[in-house]
């Protein structure tokens, strides 16, 4: 009972940037005077994050996405299962936030990190993490194309483009438009290193997905 007073009392006190802050100012008081709050001080510093963004105020939710990163940081080596899936999930808030404010190269980075924990938690729940890595993935080789780096790029692109074929045979329906940008992505990437005649058959699967959606 008590445990489910508690989740509720969370989830009420979540609703807007003010409680969201609250809960942080809340749990940091319990994380200070015992380490094992310090999953749930991450837990209420991402979710005080997302309510900023949804704000508009992006740097100060990367401030604060930055604070929870550091302790998934610090604690993710003792408790990798406890603390790697929020640390990548929070690494690829911020890689999308920081492109938002046209930070490519930054968010470059922070995508490339998160696909780093994203690849290694893939085996143990692919229907889980793989949707997420092929994000992480996409993203990072668009931005890294976008900051005028097309061949550090194309790596990311070419796993990306593997992974989304996987989840096409999966659930067809949802991500055939991904796979869709994904060929584009890689295509664009291709041509930019001058690989022309590489691109020309991507390309060509990227119409041939998106002639069959609108048929």
């Amino acid at each position: 009972m008590r445990r489910g007073w508690r989740r509720r009392t969370q989830d009420w006190l979540t609703r807007d940037v003010a409680a969201a802050t609250e809960t942080v100012r809340r749990t940091r008081w319990m994380a200070a005077r015992a380490a094992r709050f310090e999953f749930d001080l991450g837990l209420a510093l991402a979710d005080q994050a997302a309510r900023l963004a949804q704000d508009g105020r992006l740097d100060d939710a990367l401030d604060v996405i930055d604070e929870a990163i550091g302790i998934g940081r610090r604690r993710a080596p003792a408790e990798p299962a406890r603390y790697e899936p929020n640390l990548a999930i929070a690494l690829l808030r911020k890689g999308f936030w920081l492109a938002e404010l046209d930070r490519f190269d930054a968010a470059g980075a922070a995508m490339a990190d998160a696909a780093a924990i994203f690849r290694r938690l893939v085996p143990t729940d692919p229907e889980r993490f793989e949707p997420a890595l092929f994000a992480a993935l996409n993203a990072h080789g668009a931005w890294r194309h976008n900051d005028d780096r097309p061949a550090e790029a194309l790596p990311a692109l070419r796993e990306a483009v593997g992974i989304c074929r996987r989840l096409v045979r999966r659930v067809p329906s949802r991500y055939e438009a991904e796979l869709a940008t994904a060929l584009d992505n890689l295509a664009t990437c291709l041509r930019a290193v001058g690989r022309v005649e590489e691109a020309v058959p991507v390309l060509a699967e990227s119409a041939l997905i998106r002639h069959r959606a609108n048929r």
